[in-house]
């Protein structure tokens, strides 16, 4: 399944073992950037996920929030990698989570 949520934000819920996830998130990297448009090259993204085995009495929306939160993380560290820190950083937690740039 996959929704737009609002603003730049989209949900996917999808049933895919961690090692098939990992490579479909780097063909996702790799696609976005190698995208070109007159004013850009490249777009970054902050990716946040997490996995139903990893939460298990989580529901669909408590995991979501989870994702949501390593989404966070994950803009966090670009920020403070790139220099351009312009983001508060989320500081609640429930639990576990990844974060991906």
């Amino acid at each position: 399944m996959f929704r737009w949520t609002g603003g730049d934000e989209f949900v996917v819920l999808t049933r895919m073992s961690p090692e098939v996830f990992q490579e479909s998130l780097e063909a996702l990297k790799k696609a976005a950037g190698g995208w070109k448009h007159e004013d850009l090259e490249g777009l970054k993204l902050a990716i946040g996920f997490a996995f139903a085995r990893d939460y298990e009495n989580c529901t669909a929306e408590e995991l979501i929030k989870e994702a949501d939160f390593a989404m966070y993380d994950a803009k966090a560290a670009y920020y403070a990698q790139s220099g351009k820190e312009r983001r508060k950083r989320r500081t609640e937690r429930r639990g576990r989570h990844e974060a991906v740039l």
